[in-house]
């Protein structure tokens, strides 16, 4: 969770594993924010507007809180999803904080898509984000896909029945 956008930008397995998460993180911010915010950071901000959110969401992030020790101590581990309750708003308790981010490689021939629509080119908050994987068949068929939208509600949106159809 103490990653910083510009270590996991630089980070082999990121670059190799996770073109849809480079992609926002290129986009996000400038060369001092990458080098000083975490990924952490962005998810507990809890934004609709937060670049990393949407890819986060199609790879099925999850996201390990660990209790203080006069809580008896230990972690949880609940998905980003049920992690972002709202605006601001997020699964964490009193004294409780985000240790880590779990993200699973997704197949190797899934395609990896993300946009972001702001006011302007640079530094810019999104007014739209979309994060896409989508596993196709040789014939360009969908066989499989994961859309999630960013800024267009009070956290991000995503649709079942949308990826279902495609």
């Amino acid at each position: 969770a103490g990653a910083t956008f510009a270590s996991l930008l630089a980070h082999p397995a990121v670059r190799a594993h996770f073109p849809v998460l480079i992609s926002a993180l290129n986009r996000l911010g400038s060369p001092q924010i990458r080098n000083m915010g975490t990924i952490g950071g962005n998810i507990c901000t809890a934004s609709p507007a937060g670049d990393t959110l949407p890819p986060l969401y199609v790879l099925q992030a999850e996201v390990e809180i660990q209790r203080p020790p006069v809580a008896g101590g230990g972690s949880r581990t609940v998905p980003i999803s049920s992690f972002i309750a709202g605006p601001g708003q997020t699964a964490l308790k009193k004294g409780e904080i985000a240790v880590a981010i779990h993200i699973r490689k997704p197949e190797a021939s899934v395609l990896h898509h993300f946009e972001k629509v702001g006011q302007r080119k640079g530094m810019a908050i999104a007014v739209a984000s979309l994060a896409a994987l989508l596993k196709t068949a040789r014939d360009g068929t969908v066989q499989k896909a994961r859309l999630a939208w960013g800024s267009v509600g009070p956290t991000i949106i995503t649709s079942p029945e949308i990826d279902r159809f495609l």
